[in-house]
């Protein structure tokens, strides 16, 4: 009797965190979703073993943002990048829009980081926020399920998720497209 009353009580405590995990998501979503992502001139770029000052206007007026903070495993980030090279390359064939990989460490990590992407030689483009701009200016939520989204050329979200993770997530990248 004792162990269907744990069992119970248990029951109880992970559906009501469920619940309240799922309406801390989608008013987080719905927070997110009302702001606007903007793209600052604080950003460089790691290409072909360089470090110089971005130039986003040539990119795509649809932009998939990957999103990698301070509270990121830099070094987790870089070292998993070859993860990310199908939507390189998707968005290479597809042609509406551009992958922006942006690494915001800390200020005291920068030097580490830039190193490493440089040493990581990935064959597309990494974006480093070095002053923390485009941290401050963008309300990003800290939970990592929102660290990659999709902003049209006003910089309003379109998508958010990894249209990586799975086929129902690329359905829905896709129609944002």
């Amino acid at each position: 009797m004792k162990y269907r009353v744990k069992l119970l009580v248990l029951s109880i405590i992970f559906v009501l965190t469920s619940c309240s995990d799922h309406h801390k998501i989608k008013r987080t979503m719905s927070e997110f979703t009302k702001s606007k992502i903007v793209l600052t001139d604080g950003l460089y770029v790691v290409k072909d073993r360089t470090y110089a000052p971005a130039n986003i206007s040539d990119l795509c007026d649809m932009k998939l943002i990957i999103y990698i903070d301070s509270l990121s495993c830099s070094q987790c980030s870089i070292s998993n990048l070859n993860n990310l090279l199908p939507l390189y390359e998707f968005a290479i064939s597809d042609n509406r829009f551009s992958v922006l990989t942006i690494f915001s460490p800390r200020s005291q990590d920068l030097p580490d980081v830039v190193q490493r992407i440089i040493l990581q030689d990935f064959p597309y483009p990494l974006y480093v926020d070095v002053d923390g701009e485009f941290a401050r200016r963008n309300v990003i939520p800290k939970d990592l399920r929102f660290h990659n989204f999709l902003i049209d050329s006003e910089g309003k979200l379109r998508f958010v998720g990894n249209p990586n993770d799975n086929d129902q997530l690329m359905t829905i990248f896709l129609k944002a497209l």
